[in-house]
């Protein structure tokens, strides 16, 4: 049976940042079952029942996170690659973006190179830790990463979301159609 080609791309990648050391420290934990639960699908999960808000002492204790969703515009697709008398086969493939988001312990334009460097040190070190899991059987297997950051909670949001630090990295997996 086929797994669902939707989820399982994202439940690898989830995997396989879990199990990468460097997510791990990213995080500040030690295990990757400690890591899978800083690991949210399509956002964060609801606050109590009906909640729609989050405060900024709940995003601050959730942080820091990861958010794995599929790209909104061609995330995914699938080519039939072979058909006969085992079936139709299918050679599948999309772009899944990861926001990690951590909070900040001062405001950015105090000294955004003490913010920046380590944050850019740190996700240097999760790029190549995830590198080596590219290729190997149950892991994603992303033909492309590229990094997008880091960016700054703008001012106006402080007051209810806190400060906080963001960077996206885009991993391009299987075959993509062009």
């Amino acid at each position: 049976m086929l797994v669902n080609p939707l989820l399982h791309p994202q439940e690898l990648l989830a995997k396989t940042l879990a199990e990468t050391k460097a997510f791990q420290a990213f995080l500040g934990v030690n295990t990757a079952a400690e890591a899978t639960a800083k690991i949210y699908f399509n956002g964060l999960p609801p606050r109590g029942k009906g909640a729609d808000a989050y405060s900024n002492k709940s995003l601050k204790e959730d942080r820091p996170y990861v958010i794995i969703y599929t790209e909104v515009e061609m995330g995914f697709s699938m080519s039939q690659i072979a058909r006969g008398g085992t079936g139709n086969e299918f050679a599948a493939g999309g772009i899944l973006h990861a926001d990690f988001v951590r909070s900040l312990p001062h405001d950015p334009s105090d000294n955004i190179e003490s913010i920046d460097t380590p944050f850019m040190r740190d996700m240097g070190n999760v790029i190549a830790g995830l590198a080596e899991f590219a290729g190997q059987p149950n892991y994603l297997n992303f033909t492309e990463l590229e990094f997008s950051g880091p960016v700054h909670s703008a001012a106006k949001i402080e007051p209810t979301q806190g400060r906080y630090q963001a960077a996206t990295l885009t991993f391009t997996w299987g075959h993509v159609a062009g």
